[in-house]
C-alpha cells in the first residue's frame, strides 16, 4: 500500500471523527448525556481536528498540489467551507450565544460538512452541476 494511500485513509478516518465528535459535544451541551461523561472523549475529538488538517496538509505535499491558485479551485473552496465550518463549530459551541443561534449554527456547520464531502469526492467547485 503506497503512502498516499495510507494518508488518505488516516484522513477520511479522523475527519469522520472529528465530525462525530463535534456532533457529541453539541449532544452534551443540549443535555442529552450528563456532562462529567465523555470529558475525555470530546478532547480526542479535538486532537482529532488538529490531526485531520495535518493529514490534509500532508496529502496536499503528497500529491504536489502546493498552489492555492486557480489551477485547483475545489482545494481551495474546500479549505474556504473548512473555515466558515470551524467558525460556526465555535458558534454552535459558545455558552455565550442563544439557543436558536446555536442550532442554527449547528444545522449549519453538518450542511457545510457535506458541501466539504461533495467537493472532495467530485472536485468541482460547482455542487450543484
Amino acid at each position: 500500500m503506497s503512502l498516499y494511500v495510507l494518508v488518505k485513509h488516516l484522513h477520511l478516518t479522523l475527519a469522520g471523527l472529528a465530525a462525530l465528535g463535534f456532533v457529541l459535544r453539541f449532544a452534551r451541551l443540549v443535555g442529552l448525556f450528563p456532562r462529567s461523561r465523555g470529558a475525555n472523549l470530546l478532547h480526542l475529538a479535538d486532537m482529532g481536528v488538529w490531526l485531520t488538517l495535518l493529514t490534509g496538509g500532508l496529502l496536499i505535499w503528497l500529491t504536489g498540489q502546493t498552489s492555492l491558485s486557480l489551477l485547483q479551485p475545489w482545494l481551495l473552496g474546500k479549505l474556504l467551507l473548512l473555515v466558515a465550518a470551524l467558525m460556526l463549530a465555535s458558534q454552535a459551541l459558545s455558552s455565550r450565544a442563544s439557543w436558536p443561534s446555536r442550532w442554527l449554527a449547528f444545522l449549519a456547520v453538518l450542511g457545510l460538512l457535506y458541501a466539504i464531502v461533495e467537493l472532495a469526492l467530485h472536485k468541482r467547485l460547482m455542487l450543484l452541476a
